[in-house]
Order: C-alpha cells, then structure tokens, then sequence
C-alpha cells in the first residue's frame, strides 16, 4: 500500500509505516540532506530519479506503558463533549484493505495507564 501511495501521489516523497515514535525523529534528522534516508527504519522514499525504495521494518514498542500520555493539557478540553482513548495497538483481524492488520498482534496497555489517560483528559472538561 505504501508504495502504491507514492505512485499515486508524486507531491508525496516519503511515507512511514507503522509506529512512528522512534522513526520521525530519524527521518526528520535525515531530511536536510536526503543521504541518510536509507538508515531510516520503518519508510519507504522517493529517490530524485523517482523510484522507490524501502527499508528495514521499524521495531514496534512492546511496552506502551512506557510511551508518554497524550497532552491534554494543551488542549482546551472544555471545547470538546468527547474524546478517544487508545488503549491498545494493533490488530486481531486481517482485513485486505488494511496495511497495519496483516500484524495480527494487538498491544494493550495496563488499566492503570489507561485509567490515568482518561483522568488527566477529564479533568477540564466542562459539566453541564
């Protein structure tokens, strides 16, 4: 799917597949001169001549405990009658259409985490 994505799309140079945690970092250190891309886990890119090219798989966090919680602080929560929280990633189905289902893992956090997440994003929401 990734490739067909920069086939499709010639404004689109590079695509990251999977968590992007570790590998935005990379690839963003890696964009000024375009040299490093192929040390970059986990994207495929367009090389200037517009082929495509991809690299090895990015790891995936096993831990998200470990993953920091969403900043609901930045947001003005008040403005909002809801809001998601992942507890999870990954999944148990294998859908033809999806590029992250042939994984088949799914990845949950603790109650705990995700108890915490749910109270630091509550606690500015408006009641009434």
């Amino acid at each position: 799917m990734e490739t067909r994505i920069l086939e499709l799309f010639p404004w689109i140079d590079v695509v990251v597949r999977g968590e992007a945690e570790a590998t935005l970092p990379l690839l963003l250190g890696a964009l000024p001169d375009g040299e490093r891309l192929a040390q970059v886990p986990g994207i495929f890119y367009r090389l200037p001549d517009g082929s495509i090219r991809q690299t090895a798989e990015a790891r995936r966090i096993t831990n998200l405990d470990r993953l920091p919680l969403p900043a609901y602080h930045r947001l003005d929560m008040a403005a909002y009658d809801a809001f998601g929280i992942v507890s999870s990633r990954g999944c148990p189905y294998g859908c033809r259409f999806c590029s992250v289902a042939p994984s088949g893992i799914e990845r949950p956090r603790t109650a705990a985490t995700t108890a915490s997440s749910r109270r630091s994003g509550c606690s500015t929401r408006r009641t009434g």
